[in-house]
């Protein structure tokens, strides 16, 4: 068991046995259904493993002082007990989900084939999480709702998916645990380790350009040795949920994955061949001119790509 975690950590296993594993970290204040697109799409070629961190309805309580580490050490221990692969893992994270993803990187190189990151961003200070240490202590578990809404971008905000999402994971508050929230803030607000400059596998950034993180994205793919950068307009910090045409298509057509047969990444050929983008050094911004002939065509690349993964 890990210090400062009063048990396993909950999480949702889809995908073949035996298959290329990935496993995915959500962000505050959300919980594994943030990945509901990404796990629906990739796990006809991954063994996915998605974790829901403590206090947020299904996990066990954290205690005061428990550290990205912590977390990070759950995450592996959840891989461990539910698959049977012993092959290079895949880690995905969105926000608090980015710490600790590059967390499990440091903790377990070897075992990293790659990380996708989303609502990411490089800070060695982060002052600007107190607003919501705050809201927590003064509105307890129902500043959640408040939250995930921020979590959008203004227009996607406005839209029933965005209210309804909102209430699905608010519907687990009965559950949750405010102490366990703010142990994690404690942590996270403390700001990024410099260790991050020797993170040795290569990373994909996502960033909606309507996230307040979007710049700090910038700062994190400077800092990182190996990285790559795609802005995804009109999107905000938990791009995954509001694009995931867009975010999880980039999957398959970036340069992240190096040997990996679905996502490979490959200098200077960034984004998808049917996005609009406009590169610039190690980024990229992306829209989607049409989702449903993309839809077409991202379904026929991936379905040639999945017979070399098999």
């Amino acid at each position: 068991m890990v210090s400062n975690i009063d048990g396993a950590l909950y999480r949702e296993v889809v995908g073949p046995a035996g298959a290329p594993l990935m496993v995915f970290v959500h962000p505050n204040p959300m919980d594994n259904a943030a990945w509901m697109y990404q796990l629906a799409h990739l796990s006809t070629w991954y063994r996915c493993v998605a974790v829901d961190l403590p206090g947020y309805g299904r996990s066990p309580r954290a205690r005061p002082g428990v550290t990205l580490s912590d977390l990070a050490e759950a995450c592996w221990e959840s891989v461990e007990t539910e698959t049977d692969s012993a092959g290079p893992v895949v880690l995905v994270g969105c926000s608090i989900g980015t710490n600790v993803v590059l967390h499990m990187q440091h903790l377990s190189p070897e075992r990293t084939a790659a990380a996708v990151v989303s609502g990411a961003g490089y800070a060695t200070e982060k002052p600007h999480l107190q607003r919501h240490v705050d809201a927590y202590r003064r509105d307890g578990v129902e500043y959640r709702n408040a939250y995930a809404l921020q979590d959008f971008s203004p227009a996607f905000r406005a839209t029933p998916l965005a209210e309804w999402m909102a209430g699905l994971w608010t519907e687990r508050n009965e559950t949750a645990d405010v102490p366990s929230i703010l142990a994690m803030f404690d942590t996270l607000i403390q700001g990024d380790p410099p260790w991050f400059a020797e993170v040795r596998a290569p990373v994909l950034i996502l960033t909606g350009s309507e996230d307040a993180a979007h710049q700090r994205a910038f700062a994190l793919r400077d800092v990182l040795p190996d990285a790559e950068l795609i802005t995804l307009l009109g999107a905000g910090h938990a791009c995954q949920l509001e694009q995931p045409l867009n975010s999880t298509g980039t999957y398959s057509s970036s340069s992240t994955m190096g040997h990996d047969p679905l996502v490979s990444i490959e200098r200077g050929r960034v984004g998808h061949p049917h996005w609009r983008a406009e590169q610039n050094r190690r980024s990229c911004r992306v829209s989607c001119p049409s989702v449903h002939s993309n839809r077409r065509r991202l379904r026929s690349d991936l379905t040639s790509r999945s017979g070399s993964s098999r």
